[in-house]
């Protein structure tokens, strides 16, 4: 049997495929260079070239994703499915786009046909409608959390279901991290939090081989095959339930789900939820980099205390009060003669265990570098006695520990007497740095 019979044979819908690059980096056009019977029985065409521009012509129509899905199989060797309406069958048509044998080729299988459809245009154009509403929102919104939650609200208000949730993977773990109820369903999302991956929802992975979404419309069927889940669904009075996977650097990141679903007229809920499962993963990457880029502009890396730019907002802030306030300058002494001796690794060293010991005394939001080899601690509220066992606690300790610094203290009544209390500090920390040389020559 030659392999041309072979394919033919296969009694799976299938088609190889070339996805060639144009000049702006993204696919031109799909070429057809093979499909088995199978594939032409359910299409309803025989010719390749006619097959070739049929999915060229998918890749316009967005709402399928065809032209990224095609990208992901042929230049990034992932394996991603998906569904569309195929007219000629009236029916969501269940598929799987693998790499293939070659660079830029994939293998377009089908795997399945879903519910009939009699008129697939109005849902479709409803849900784009409410995908396009909702996105925009999310999108267009800065404060992360509200956004989410409002999104998930109005999840909730678009389709007859008692819960819309988000749950977040962090390696074996996954928590319930955002949460909407109908009034009157009870919440959840305190008891679902840190749990085993495996244990607790492992067992979606094996959906996801053969669908987009994790779909039970009946967690009867699972009883026997999945009975921990079911058991665990059960307790939560969960008797149906739709996610669609959301995903980071395509690893899988979490799943936005919903719970006791209905049907509904004008929505295609796994559309709406693959979809938005899409922004909300790339909003929370946003959201995430935001918050990395804020911390990288107000903390110092080597140390984990704040830098200048954060001393530049705390300043302002200190200013503005007329509240006790004790300020430290710490100076790590010798620091470069020992990275011209030893090397600069050994003094990072040097300042790690500084700053170890000084988050030991004072909060770390206290803390800020200035550079080098200089710290400065403020310490709002606190008493006059207090701040000076504070200062002598931190001079015993680090003589305890071996760690050689200099330390000037200055505290005031008034914080609005800023400026000449951080020069009195300062000053005080030098005195004590020149008496630390002159003592060792």
């Amino acid at each position: 049997m030659d392999k041309e019979t072979l394919f033919d044979a296969l009694p799976l819908p299938y088609a190889l495929l070339d996805a060639p690059l144009g000049e702006d980096g993204g696919i031109s056009e799909i070429i057809c260079r093979y499909h088995n019977e199978e594939y032409s029985r359910i299409i309803g065409m025989e010719d390749n070239e006619a097959l070739s521009r049929h999915f060229t012509s998918l890749m316009n129509q967005k709402k399928y994703s065809w032209g990224e899905k095609a990208y992901e199989a042929a230049y990034e060797k992932h394996t991603v499915y998906g569904e569309k309406y195929v007219s000629p069958l009236h029916k969501m048509v269940h598929y799987m786009v693998a790499p293939g044998p070659w660079h830029g080729s994939c293998v377009l299988i089908l795997l399945g046909t879903g519910i009939e459809v009699k008129d697939a245009s109005p849902v479709y154009a409803s849900t784009e409608h409410q995908i396009l509403r909702l996105t925009r929102m999310l999108m267009t919104a800065s404060d992360y959390e509200a956004a989410v939650n409002r999104v998930l609200r109005e999840i909730g208000s678009l389709v007859p279901c008692d819960r819309v949730y988000i749950f977040e993977k962090n390696g074996d773990r996954i928590s319930n991290t955002f949460e909407w109820c109908r009034e009157g369903v009870t919440s959840e999302i305190d008891h679902l939090q840190d749990l085993n991956y495996e244990e607790y929802v492992g067992v979606w992975d094996r959906y996801l081989r053969t669908n987009s979404s994790v779909i039970i419309p009946d967690i009867e069927v699972i009883h026997d095959t999945d009975y921990i889940t079911y058991d665990c669904l059960k307790k939560q009075n969960i008797h149906s339930l739709m996610e669609a996977p959301m995903y980071h650097d395509h690893n899988l990141a979490g799943y936005l789900g919903v719970d006791n679903y209905g049907t509904s007229n004008s929505i295609d809920l796994q559309y709406l939820l693959e979809t938005m499962a899409v922004y909300l993963s790339q909003k929370k990457d946003i959201h995430d980099l935001m918050g990395r880029l804020r911390y990288l502009s107000e903390n110092d890396i080597l140390t984990g205390v704040h830098n200048r730019n954060a001393l530049n907002q705390r300043l302002a802030s200190l200013k503005a009060g007329n509240h006790p306030l004790g300020i430290i300058y710490v100076d790590l002494n010798n620091l470069k003669q020992t990275n011209d001796t030893y090397g600069h690794s050994v003094g990072d060293r040097r300042l790690q265990e500084m700053t170890s010991m000084l988050k030991s005394i004072c909060p770390v939001d206290d803390i800020y570098r200035l550079g080098g080899d200089e710290f400065v601690v403020f310490l709002e509220d606190i008493s006059e006695p207090d701040f000076r066992k504070t200062l002598t606690s931190l001079r015993k300790k680090a003589g305890a520990l071996s760690i050689h610094v200099s330390a000037g203290g200055q505290w005031m009544a008034d914080a609005s007497a800023l400026t000449q209390g951080m020069r009195e500090a300062e000053y005080r920390m030098y005195n004590e740095k020149r008496r630390s040389h002159e003592g060792r020559k």
